[in-house]
């Protein structure tokens, strides 16, 4: 009969092989997995940490199968798993949404597009969901998470939000050192504040 450890190192090539595979049936499988509380936290932040690259499809329904995980409790209860989580959902909004060569890097001349900066999935649940969190956070690694996602996703409207962080309302607390933003566009805004958080 196989050992344990024989069955949890198959468990662990079918979960990667899953997500190598990057279909949406793979990916959604692994999220199913991941909302019944059978994957490892191990397993989930190695899923998280290549999701970026290895999804083939983004499709609407997908993201938000992956935003519904992002935020489930088996996800948000590991601080490790939830800042990768969030950090990788995010890049993955921002290549398959918003970024120019989103056209060339996945498949929409076969399909179409999949999403755009003002999809419903940024602007109404992804957006919120990270301005409330930057809101509520109770220290300056959690601000500076939100920030740099806020940052990532590069939305016009997002910038009143960073004011009190580049302005030095919040410098303190969020360690941020910006000035005379006033001139600048929104992407120098982003690129200052996200080196100033590095």
């Amino acid at each position: 009969a196989p050992t344990e450890e024989y069955r949890q190192m198959l468990k662990n090539y079918f979960v990667d092989t899953l997500g190598m595979a990057g279909t949406p049936a793979a990916v959604g499988t692994i999220a199913q997995l991941i909302e019944q509380g059978k994957l490892s936290q191990f397993q989930i932040a190695n899923f998280f940490l290549w999701m970026p690259h290895n999804i083939v499809y983004p499709q609407v329904q997908l993201l938000e199968q992956i935003n519904r995980v992002v935020r489930s409790s088996k996800v948000q209860s590991q601080t490790l798993t939830r800042n990768l989580a969030i950090t990788s959902f995010t890049q993955l909004l921002q290549q398959a949404c918003i970024a120019e060569d989103r056209l060339v890097s996945y498949p929409t001349f076969v399909v179409g597009e999949f999403c755009d900066a003002n999809s419903q999935i940024i602007k109404n649940e992804w957006l919120p969901y990270l301005h409330g969190a930057l809101a509520s956070a109770q220290d300056s690694n959690d601000r500076n998470l939100f920030l740099v996602a806020l940052g990532v996703l590069q939305q016009r409207e997002t910038i009143n939000e960073l004011i009190p962080y580049v302005t030095g309302q919040l410098r303190q607390q969020a360690g941020v050192e910006v000035t005379d933003l006033n001139n600048l566009s929104p992407e120098k805004v982003f690129e200052r504040l996200s080196k100033s958080l590095s």
